[in-house]
């Protein structure tokens, strides 16, 4: 062969493959095309075997760079940046002549856009979907790859769906993550609701996907079961894919109330019927409480006796008493109520023993120092010693000056108490004691007034019906108490009661 001049061989040019078939539109990308390559061959002046004509390699029409003939079977070249994302042809040239190999090489943009791929679910609800598949797109609408972790958030235009990263559905998640490298990801669904809700897939940079799907069906029904029967409250009930705590599948309860049956009565285990409006024997043809253990009980109305002169009944789901007679009195004193040995108002006391029968005893009165104005012994006290009550009478106490009745009051067994400690240290180190006493009205006015009582308390009253007022800095400073059964109203003004507790009920009025 001599130098410069060309081989006699035929031209024959033919693409078989290109390795690799894909690349990224932002780097340069070395190719390799394999094929038959037979070329008219020339010798360069320095004895350098060169294809006759001039080598190039397309892709569509844009010209590959360093393009190198490596024999019969390989031709390198260097696909440059920048050219459009898409499937391109790839084509040899040498002179007028040609070889393509359609749509062999791919190139793919940068991530654009995110693509539901798996069509869109029905499914019923409370139950998991299949995977979806989610991908990301170039403009080119090519599957490509991310170069940095891509966290993807779900969500849906209704509420009650659920993402999950699998079709386990058994760890909820508000994201998905593809990370470098890949292209896609997985995730499921679970709605609680029948609808057409929209699940939308989102991330910086990338426009979002959408897609359409169908729920079918509802939740099931639950029903409360306060009573823990297993029978739940029908008129008390939930849809939800999971059992809520403390509620069951079935309802029909007849009472749900907590302890109103026992272990709990239902169709099928009934239980006496109490008067609260619940049907605990599940029959609607019976009357509320007809198996209630106080129907029919004596009782008293609501008058100022304790005679038991009616029965109990049951009213829209209450125990009524049927007693609607006038109070029933002992007394007056000197009635025949009070010599015909007959506990009239039914409080265990007969005749004279009743405070409604008391008279005032002349001789019992003076020896406490009073005298009876009435059926009341009035007892007016200007010193500091203790002042004692006469038995079985009513007793007024009067202390109006400073220091009087320092020891004291006591009310004794007095049918009724009313005691007056006005004054600065009036009543000051004995209080007021009416324990015995079935009435009492106490007032204590002024510094100090009944502030260091018996037992350390300013004013007893624990057996009594009683009204205390406490006014003054200090006044009642050891309290006023009251047992359970007595009634007691105490009013702590100006300073009164500091330092003590009120036991009793406190309006804090002043009188």
């Amino acid at each position: 062969m001599i130098a410069g001049c060309a081989s006699p061989r035929d031209l024959e040019l033919g693409i078989d493959r290109v390795d690799p078939g894909v690349g990224r539109s932002n780097a340069d990308v070395r190719i390799r095309i394999e094929g038959t390559f037979h070329l008219p061959l020339r010798s360069d002046l320095d004895g350098t075997t060169l294809a006759a004509g001039r080598l190039a390699v397309t892709l569509d029409d844009v010209e590959a760079t360093d393009v190198v003939w490596h024999g019969e079977q390989l031709i390198e070249a260097t696909v440059p940046a920048g050219i459009a994302a898409g499937p391109h042809d790839v084509t040899v040239h040498l002179g007028e002549e040609r070889a393509v190999l359609p749509a062999s090489y791919l190139v793919l943009g940068d991530a654009a856009r995110l693509v539901f791929t798996t069509p869109p679910m029905s499914v019923s609800a409370c139950t998991c979907t299949a995977a979806i598949d989610l991908e990301v797109r170039d403009a080119a609408d090519q599957r490509v790859t991310v170069m940095t972790p891509t966290l993807v958030s779900l969500g849906a235009d209704t509420p009650g769906v659920t993402f999950y990263p699998d079709a386990t559905c058994s760890t909820a998640v508000t994201q998905v993550s593809i990370e470098p490298g890949g292209s896609s990801a997985q995730l499921a669904f679970e709605a609680t609701t029948m609808g057409t809700p929209t699940i939308t897939a989102s991330s910086p940079a990338l426009a979002s996907a959408s897609q359409l799907e169908l729920v079918s069906g509802s939740p099931p029904q639950w029903f409360v079961d306060a009573d823990g029967d297993g029978f739940g409250d029908s008129t008390m009930t939930s849809f939800a894919c999971d059992r809520p705590a403390g509620q069951v599948s079935v309802g029909g309860d007849c009472d749900d109330a907590p302890g109103a049956c026992g272990a709990g009565c239902y169709p099928g285990n009934p239980a006496p019927d109490v008067c609260d409006g619940r049907d605990q024997d599940c029959s609607a043809a019976t009357a509320d409480g007809v198996g209630d253990p106080q129907l029919g009980v004596a009782c008293d109305g609501a008058d100022l006796d304790q005679c038991r002169e009616g029965t109990l009944g049951c009213t829209t789901g209450t125990l009524v008493c049927s007693d609607v007679t006038a109070s029933s009195v002992e007394g007056p004193a000197g009635s025949a109520r009070c010599t015909d040995m007959i506990d009239n108002d039914c409080d265990g006391r007969t005749d004279l023993a009743d405070p409604g029968c008391a008279t005032c005893v002349p001789a019992g009165c003076l020896a406490a120092g009073g005298s009876c104005i009435g059926t009341t012994c009035v007892i007016v006290a200007t010193g500091a010693t203790r002042v004692n009550c006469p038995p079985g009478m009513g007793c007024q106490v009067r202390c109006e000056t400073a220091g009087s009745c320092e020891q004291g009051v006591s009310c004794g067994t007095a049918s009724s108490c009313d005691v007056r400690c006005i004054g600065a240290g009036a009543c000051r180190s004995g209080g007021v004691d009416c324990s015995g006493a079935e009435l009492c009205d106490v007032r204590c006015e002024g510094t100090a007034a009944c502030e260091h009582g018996s037992a350390s308390t300013s004013v007893n009253c624990r057996r009594s019906t009683c009204s205390v007022t406490c006014t003054g800095t200090d006044a009642c400073e050891d309290g006023i108490a009251a047992s359970t059964g007595g009634t007691c109203t105490a009013h702590c003004c100006n300073g009164g009661c500091a330092g003590g507790t009120a036991t009793c009920t406190t309006d804090n009025v002043c009188m």
